[in-house]
């Protein structure tokens, strides 16, 4: 697969993320988008986590976390490409997630 078909990216989002279904809700929009999904780092007011896959599909979960599900209200999300790491488990299980520090 060539880099232009396949790329890992960083999403971070930003908002009123905290609703304990959004990382259960992300990993499985990725999944149905036929994305890898990394574990999902939550903070007070910031979700991150590292999604591999198809470049319009990347495109596709931004848009869908943007709006989200109801019980969340996102601010932002950024994304950042990452340089070819290990890869991203296709199978993990949704809402794998760790909780980091407080922002």
């Amino acid at each position: 697969m060539s880099d232009l078909a396949h790329r890992t990216e960083r999403f971070t989002i930003e908002g009123d993320v905290t609703h304990a279904a959004f990382p259960v809700w992300i990993a499985r929009h990725a999944s149905k988008l036929g994305l890898a999904c990394g574990p999902i780092e939550a903070s007070r007011h910031r979700l991150e986590f590292r999604a591999e896959g198809a470049p319009d599909m990347l495109d596709a979960l931004e848009m869908g976390c943007s709006l989200g599900p109801i019980a969340v209200q996102v601010r932002d999300v950024r994304r950042d490409i990452l340089e070819r790491g290990a890869p991203l488990a296709r199978n993990a299980k949704p809402g794998a997630q760790q909780t980091g520090s407080s922002a």
